[in-house]
């Protein structure tokens, strides 16, 4: 009797211990899971627009995943049922031993790509956007189709050249002030003499003169710092005279000041 109460016993703690085991494999599966889930939602995507930078957008994709599942499988167990002097007696128990194996799941996850009307950027990676036309004269592609225009120009695709001609303007324009000759003209208060008429005796008449201050007009030469506008080191006009442009190569070129 004491043998069957043994038997029964271990029995027991086995089937505990396994149950034990299968619980614990679940739960660390479920973190597993749950932490490459997490992983795709909140490492290589954005969790809200606002963070997503421009030109990027998200798609979901299914992918097959391998995983470690637990498999129990039944067994046979010969146990005695009862034993006494004359006879002994025996039946069968179903047990359960764990077994792992690999198996394939479909998942989803969220993948970023181009947006339409973006491209990959070959040097940094990024997505930029796309101007069909392209954008003139060192214009920028912000958006798609629409382009940040240099300084001085205008325009869709910044094709128009809004600066006058032969005023140097923008950047690379440096100044400097020199000392001019100037005539100007000043009114200034002096004292002239005039002479006038009147009769002094009946068919006689008479001139007289008379000083009283009057403005008269002059011409005085001045000098005046005049600002004149030249290329910087480097820079020279281009052929409208209205900004400066780099020099190619290493010749000195001279610098075209504008009066």
């Amino acid at each position: 009797m004491s043998r069957i109460v043994s038997l029964a016993l271990l029995a027991y703690l086995f089937a505990n211990v396994t149950c034990q085991g299968i619980q614990e494999f679940k739960g660390n599966e479920r973190k597993s899971m749950l932490g490459s889930t997490t992983e795709q939602m909140f490492g290589r995507i954005w969790l809200n627009a606002t963070e997503r930078p421009l030109g990027i957008c998200e798609r979901e994709e299914e992918y097959t995943e391998e995983i470690d599942v637990i498999e129990r499988i039944p067994f046979q167990v010969e146990v005695e049922a009862c034993f006494t002097r004359v006879s002994r007696c025996t039946e069968l128990e179903t047990h359960y031993r764990d077994e792992k194996k690999k198996k394939n799941v479909t998942q989803t996850r969220k993948v970023r790509e181009c947006c339409e009307n973006y491209e990959i950027d070959e040097v940094t990676g990024d997505c930029k956007p796309i101007c069909v036309r392209g954008c003139e004269n060192a214009g920028v592609c912000i958006e798609p189709n629409v382009c940040k225009c240099d300084f001085g120009y205008e325009g869709k695709y910044c094709e128009i050249d809004a600066l006058p001609e032969n005023v140097l303007s923008g950047p690379n324009v440096c100044e400097r002030i020199e000392m001019h000759e100037e005539m100007e003209r000043v009114v200034e208060q002096e004292f002239v003499e005039t002479t006038y008429k009147e009769w002094c005796w009946p068919k006689i008449r008479c001139v007289h003169t008379k000083t009283e201050l009057m403005p008269v007009e002059k011409h005085r030469k001045t000098v005046k710092p005049h600002p004149v506008k030249y290329c910087c080191n480097g820079f020279a006009k281009n052929y409208k005279g209205n900004r400066c442009l780099p020099i190619d190569g290493t010749e000195d070129i001279q610098q075209q000041v504008v009066q």
